[in-house]
């Protein structure tokens, strides 16, 4: 079992930080889950299957829900987790937001 350090960041930009014992083998998608019940238990109203977990800051790395643990959280007690909500602004960084523009087709 590890300890890891999570931080919700709310739309409203509220963060709130829980400490989760999880086993490391587990999926990203099984913590994800735990979080969602946790975050429930505190009055913080979210769905899981809008959750995303980031590695580092709110804009950081996204992890992927079929990865274990072990494989993206390589020293739980020094890395932290952000938790957002799928289309919150902070879960979008702002490369993913530049428009990229599409040059005219020619059709014969």
């Amino acid at each position: 079992m590890e300890r890891y350090t999570v931080t919700y960041v709310g739309h409203d930009s509220i963060q709130t930080r829980l400490l989760v014992p999880f086993p490391p083998a587990a999926s990203v998608t099984e913590f994800i889950a735990e979080l969602s019940k946790r975050l429930t238990k505190i009055a913080i109203q979210v769905h899981k299957a809008d959750l995303q977990l980031r590695i580092g800051e709110p804009n950081g790395p996204l992890i992927d829900g079929d990865d274990l643990l072990e494989h993206v959280v390589l020293t739980p007690r020094d890395e932290v987790l952000f938790a957002t909500s799928r289309g919150q602004p902070s879960s979008q960084s702002q490369v993913d937001a530049v428009p990229t523009p599409v040059g005219s087709v020619d059709m014969p």
